[in-house]
């Protein structure tokens, strides 16, 4: 039996043995059972419309990006997280794994030709109007996004790196060879061009005094994070993006390409249904092995005790 866990914010108390997908516009958990007193706001699929759901969310079609390329990176450092894992369960590994392999097939069957581009390659895009060669850019966090942001941009400006996780800005600073600013080092901030925030938090990374003091007339500030940073309206006006101008300039006409998307929904329904079927025999067949597997070693146990008796 699979369930699979939506949550509207980080489950905080994840067994060992649940696989968790976690990104900037969901938190999902995968088990095999289902997970007792939950004192917080979820959505639960279970068995052919879990594994529909998670097939649709690493297809992108959950995304507001349609078909966006990022979330396949994202499953697949999940995955490999957790297959790394002492423990881990079997029938999980092999779903997570055969979602892997469904999710290609879909990808390049349906969805060819309407995947759109990361967050990252839309930000350069964004900026690629104003954007100098000499520009210092500062990234806030050191996650997934972060170093995308860093691989699409180093070519063209002065990057820097600011996050909580030593240890990571670290390895992206010697990866990259780029520079990092101690965390919430505000007046090195202050020198900044442009600031990308990676890091979605409803703490208070940077308040609107920052801003009063930064300016926006030549400068800007995008908010990759969700939560973004809370910002009054007067900052919001010049120079100032967030996801949604993201989500805007990756639009696609989804009137042309509504007919692949369908199919594509179509085909998941049909694989997730002859899936769980699979699933569901292969563990019944390791049962049935290990329950006579057992049974060989008792055997002559048995034939012992009679004869002794």
């Amino acid at each position: 039996m699979l369930y699979l866990y939506n949550f509207n914010s980080q489950f905080k108390n994840c067994e060992p043995h649940h696989f968790v997908l976690s990104t900037c516009q969901r938190n999902l958990i995968l088990t095999t059972e289902k997970i007792q007193d939950i004192n917080q706001h979820y959505e639960c699929y279970i068995n052919e419309k879990a594994y529909t759901y998670l097939l649709q969310v690493i297809c992108g079609l959950k995304s507001r990006l349609i078909a966006e390329n990022e979330i396949v990176s994202q499953f697949k450092t999940a995955t490999l997280t957790y297959l790394d894992k002492e423990l881990k369960d079997k029938e999980l590994s092999i779903a997570i794994q055969k979602a892997q392999q469904d999710q290609k097939f879909i990808r390049s069957e349906y969805l060819m030709g309407i995947s759109q581009k990361t967050y990252a390659a839309l930000t350069k895009k964004l900026l690629n109007s104003n954007l100098k060669k000499d520009s210092n850019i500062l990234i806030l966090g050191s996650g997934m996004l972060a170093e995308d942001l860093v691989n699409q941009l180093k070519k063209d400006c002065h990057l820097f790196i600011s996050g909580r996780n030593v240890e990571t800005v670290t390895t992206l600073e010697n990866k990259h060879f780029i520079k990092s600013i101690e965390w919430n080092d505000l007046s090195a901030y202050e020198t900044f061009d442009i600031i990308i925030n990676t890091v979605g938090t409803n703490e208070h990374i940077l308040q609107n005094s920052f801003f009063d003091k930064w300016k926006f007339k030549d400068r800007a500030f995008i908010d990759l994070g969700d939560p973004e940073v809370k910002l009054d309206i007067n900052h919001k006006k010049n120079n100032y993006f967030n996801l949604e101008s993201i989500y805007k300039l990756g639009a696609i006409a989804l009137d042309d390409k509504n007919k692949k998307i369908f199919e594509a929904n179509d085909k998941i329904f049909e694989i997730s249904k002859k899936r769980i079927q699979w699933l569901e025999e292969k563990k019944r067949k390791r049962l049935s092995h290990e329950s006579g597997s057992h049974r060989d070693k008792r055997e002559p146990t048995c034939s012992i005790s009679s004869a002794l008796s």
